[in-house]
């Protein structure tokens, strides 16, 4: 099973972020050590040298990293046969009968 950095970094694929990496000479895009200190002396903190960098990450990447590194519970791996998600459905009514409803 992928870890969630593992899924994190396969979602960082467009084609900006090789663009720019490979213009500036930082392919792998990893922060300066001069960023890394700035921001550590910034926020208090200290950052290892693997830090993760992304461009243009879409926040359902960040939902789907979690979802897709943590066990499955058994009722995401089981079908709802079509007739069961019809019935929870049916009190909706047809799209004919919403269109006419105020």
């Amino acid at each position: 099973m992928m870890t969630l950095m593992e899924h994190l970094e396969s979602f960082n694929r467009k084609e900006r972020f090789f663009l720019v990496g490979n213009a500036l000479g930082n392919p792998n895009f990893q922060l300066s050590t001069e960023f890394q200190t700035k921001l550590g002396e910034a926020f208090g903190i200290q950052l290892r040298n693997s830090a993760f960098v992304a461009m243009d990450y879409h926040l359902d990447w960040l939902h789907a990293g979690p979802f897709l590194a943590l066990p499955a519970p058994p009722s995401c791996m089981t079908r709802t046969p079509r007739s069961s998600r019809m019935a929870r459905h049916k009190h909706l009514g047809s799209l004919a009968t919403l269109a006419k409803e105020p």
